[in-house]
């Protein structure tokens, strides 16, 4: 017959190493996605505040689908979000490619919803808001 004694103290411990592994599901990791800091920035080794963007958050660059008959005042937002600097809107992402990289304190992204509660329609793929240095 085996021993079994020590199965409650071995179960125990890789309990206790899985949840020390374990994420504590705040909300940090969501806004993190969101949101890219003056030191995130700095660690991508990029000339563009777009390389940046392209290299840390892809899912930022990636056009949403518009609705039936939907369109967007300065052009369409197939290309993707719209980009606001400093707080003015200064167009699309071609504006990011025209922005130094160690020129932005911070980048974060809005949603097609959260931009249109803040900045009104015509958000369809969301923002992005550059804060520059």
């Amino acid at each position: 017959m085996k021993n079994y004694a020590l199965l409650p103290l071995f179960a125990f411990g890789l309990a206790l190493i899985l949840s020390s592994c374990a994420t504590s599901g705040s909300t940090g990791s969501r806004s993190s996605s969101n949101r890219l800091t003056a030191d995130q920035i700095a660690e991508v080794s990029a000339l563009t505040a777009y390389e940046v963007v392209e290299y840390a958050r892809p899912q930022w660059l990636r056009p949403r689908a518009l609705r039936a008959g939907a369109t967007s005042a300065m052009g369409s937002d197939r290309a993707g979000p719209v980009v606001y600097l400093d707080g003015v809107r200064v167009g699309t992402l071609e504006e990011l490619r025209r922005l130094r990289a160690d020129a932005v304190a911070e980048m974060q992204y809005l949603s097609p919803s959260d931009a249109t509660n803040r900045f009104g329609t015509n958000h369809d793929s969301g923002a992005i808001l550059v804060t520059t240095r």
